[in-house]
């Protein structure tokens, strides 16, 4: 397709795929040229390797349709790249997502991998000697223009080994037509002007004048989807003050915690009490009819939830005039709002022991993901510069007339406080309990445990303790 978009045709390209790529005023131009400090040393050609899924579905103007899948903005940016840094060469490698995880796995298996990998940070593969850190690169100004919480985030063992690229986190979206319509729209004032003030308090409030217990349900949670590790099991406790690991990430502890009974607790009075969540086990696309139908005010997403809602209004399947708040996390009374620890998107530097091809490698992941040039075209794609940089150079886009994204970049990101590396949800920070916890598939444990949680067939406090004994008992721990 060769023709532009307009605003609503480029959210609906947006949400094709966002979902897969699983924070006032901002600084100046201290990372305009991130990459500046890598320029080629040595006047022969350096080649590199790089793979990566497809993220770039429109075309170098960053308009153009190009196609879910399209090779053609990133191919346009290795020619910019190469005619910056003329010493050096990159080989692109662009794998479907359908084939993504068993090219990494046989690659990972084998040794055989390239010199720029998109994704796949974590302790186990560090230990295992695969990545190179990337400290020796970076200038303190370099650092000063991440986003809060990416150095930390991408920082193990005492050094960074993640590469920037950009930023999807989660939040809350509240249905603000939905709210209107039915009662307790209050809750759009009681957080805040900078939408940081979300309480479980509000929640039940709000939520009984919004629902009437039969068809109108405040709250949405699928139960059949990956997101129970990261938004129950993560951001959800997290706003209830409770930890999944132990301080070393060798132990699961939250069976110890009243706090975290008491936020499992409070699920179950939602749903069979108090009738403000949408019950009988909903799937991602029953809290989908809810939401989009004005039956549900409140779902967590991601910024591409503004772009799910355009394709929903072209499918007739939410009214013309859906307005949506993005918000922060739902915390406990006094707790200060925050953004989910979890990695940024990012790239690793696989091992070598040639210093040329490091400096190379390092160089294009830099300036692929922090070079001002190239965050428009994160935003478009549905997520976020990483940069405070980035997000200046992209304040004046089309899509930042929507308030929603302008928090996203302008409060959301840089002035939340993150809530730690793994997300409270993945043992980030031990390479042991990584492996181990993942051979256990939490994806679909946790999924399996939080459903006979509110099937009736296990209380909280059953709950995690079957957990532990089982995460637990395979890490040898009592």
């Amino acid at each position: 397709m060769k023709d532009t978009l307009t605003r609503r045709s480029m959210l609906k390209m947006l949400a094709a795929g966002s979902a897969g790529l699983a924070s006032t005023v901002l600084v100046g131009e201290a990372g305009a040229s991130a990459a500046a400090r890598s320029k080629p040393r040595l006047r022969q050609t350096t080649e590199i390797t790089y793979w990566t899924p497809p993220h770039w579905r429109f075309g170098a103007d960053n308009k153009t349709v190009a196609g879910t899948g399209s090779d053609a903005w990133i191919k346009d940016a290795i020619a910019r790249f190469e005619s910056e840094y003329p010493s050096y060469k990159v080989n692109l490698e662009l794998i479907p997502w359908d084939q993504w995880s068993q090219k990494i796995t046989t690659a990972f298996a084998s040794g055989d991998l390239p010199n720029v990998l998109y994704a796949n940070l974590a302790a186990d593969k560090i230990d295992a000697g695969l990545y190179d850190p990337i400290d020796e690169f970076l200038t303190p100004d370099m650092l000063a223009d991440w986003m809060p919480g990416v150095q930390e985030n991408l920082t193990f063992y005492g050094n960074i080994y993640g590469v920037p690229a950009f930023q999807n986190p989660d939040m809350t979206a509240l249905s603000k037509s939905a709210l209107e319509q039915h009662g307790g729209a209050g809750i759009l004032d009681a957080i805040g002007a900078n939408r940081g003030g979300l309480t479980f308090d509000m929640m039940k409030s709000y939520g009984e004048e919004f629902g009437d217990g039969a068809r109108r349900f405040f709250l949405g949670v699928p139960t059949d989807h990956g997101s129970i590790v990261y938004w129950t099991f993560g951001a959800w406790l997290t706003g209830w003050g409770a930890n999944s690991w132990s301080e070393n990430h060798d132990r699961w502890v939250l069976h110890e915690q009243e706090s975290a009974i008491q936020a499992f607790q409070w699920y179950l009075d939602a749903q069979n009490d108090w009738k403000i969540m949408i019950p009988n086990l909903p799937k991602w696309s029953d809290v989908d009819s809810f939401y989009w139908n004005l039956n549900s005010a409140m779902r967590t997403q991601w910024p591409g939830i503004a772009a799910e809602l355009a394709v929903a209004q072209e499918a007739g399947q939410a009214p013309e005039d859906f307005e949506i708040v993005l918000a922060g996390h739902p915390h406990l009374e006094g707790m200060d709002p925050f953004v989910p620890g979890s990695l940024p998107g990012h790239h690793v530097i696989t091992h070598t022991d040639d210093p040329a091809k490091r400096e190379a490698a390092f160089a294009w992941a830099y300036w692929l993901g922090m070079d001002n040039s190239n965050a428009e075209a994160w935003l478009v794609n549905g997520t976020c510069p990483a940069s405070l940089s980035g997000a200046k150079a992209v304040e004046n886009h089309e899509l930042m007339q929507d308030p929603n994204y302008k928090w996203i970049l302008q409060e959301y990101l840089p002035n939340f406080k993150t809530s730690g590396p793994g997300g409270n949800w993945q043992p980030a920070l031990n390479a042991r309990t990584s492996q181990i916890w993942n051979e256990l598939n939490p994806w679909d444990y946790y999924v399996q445990q939080f459903q006979s949680l509110l099937l009736g067939q296990k209380s909280p406090e059953e709950m995690l303790n079957e957990m532990a004994n089982r995460i637990n008992g395979a890490l040898g721990v009592d």
